[in-house]
């Protein structure tokens, strides 16, 4: 190409120009060849297009800016991002959110149980206060119990004691003694039904609290089960959330980087076609003094 032979001439004949740091470069060095002085701030690049353009320049200021115009071409395609300098931007960020997600989604079947365990011990204690309570009310039955029998026994016990005194006392020829005895078989059907009416109530108080029981554990055992099938929902819940809002931020990834890659092609577009165009003027204006 015309700017490869032009930057092989500008090689050979560079004199003492120094090296070349930039084709932007602000500083304005000595020119090589006649022209006049520097361009009030102007970059090299610029003042050489000027000299060559106005008087032709001579041929080391002509492949002194082929050089630079190639030196140009080189930096701005350098400047450019590459596929893989996009790839080390984003690639990163996307491993992070996988981690994110991976690490979201590992916790939760441990904070789901954790959950759970903490169900199970509430109802753990529940029924083992249950329990407890049975054993008592149990033992209160058995009391009942054997308070009836010892009553029933201490109630035949009297008649017995009662009807032998009365029989020794009177006789069987008074006739006191039949109205004696009959009176002492009343008292003595009066103490047993008192005996069986104390031993109904307390049986009827213990199914009473037996109910009870049954009530306050079935409420509590709800209880439970609605917790944790609150508890549950809200933190699969605040997980799902987590990795919506991971996924939109991939989204958001996705949708930058194909924007910079569409951005990239845009501006090599651009560049490789502003350097075919300067490259183009300046063969053009060198074809004017040849």
């Amino acid at each position: 190409a015309a700017v490869a032979a032009m930057r092989q001439t500008v090689t050979e004949n560079r004199g003492t120009t120094g090296q070349v740091q930039g084709a932007t470069t602000t500083q304005t060095p000595q020119p090589s060849g006649g022209g006049g002085g520097g361009g009030g701030g102007d970059s090299e690049l610029t003042r050489l297009l000027k000299i060559v353009t106005e008087t032709g320049g001579d041929p080391t200021q002509r492949g002194r800016l082929a050089y630079l115009l190639g030196l140009q071409q080189e930096q701005q395609m350098q400047a450019t991002p590459s596929q893989e300098d996009i790839d080390a931007v984003f690639n990163p960020m996307f491993g992070t959110l996988n981690q994110q997600e991976s690490q979201l989604r590992a916790d939760q079947p441990g904070e789901e149980k954790r959950i759970e365990d903490l169900v199970t011990a509430g109802v753990g204690k529940v029924r083992g206060q249950e329990q407890e309570a049975q054993v008592g009310l149990a033992r209160q039955e058995g009391d009942v119990r054997e308070g009836e029998t010892n009553a029933y026994q201490q109630a035949r016990n009297l008649y017995n004691e009662l009807a032998q005194r009365y029989g020794a006392l009177f006789g069987s020829r008074s006739s006191a003694g039949p109205f004696a005895m009959e009176l002492l078989g009343r008292e003595a059907q009066k103490q047993f039904g008192q005996t069986q009416q104390v031993a109904q109530k307390g049986m009827q108080a213990i199914a009473d609290e037996k109910n009870r029981l049954g009530t306050w554990v079935k409420t509590q055992l709800n209880e439970w089960d609605q917790k944790k099938t609150s508890a549950l929902t809200d933190l699969r819940k605040v997980f799902t959330n987590a990795i919506s809002q991971i996924n939109s931020q991939r989204g958001t990834l996705e949708s930058q980087k194909a924007q910079a890659r569409y951005q990239t092609l845009i501006d090599v577009r651009n560049r490789q076609q502003a350097i075919e165009d300067a490259d183009r003027s300046f063969r053009q204006q060198l074809t004017l003094f040849q």
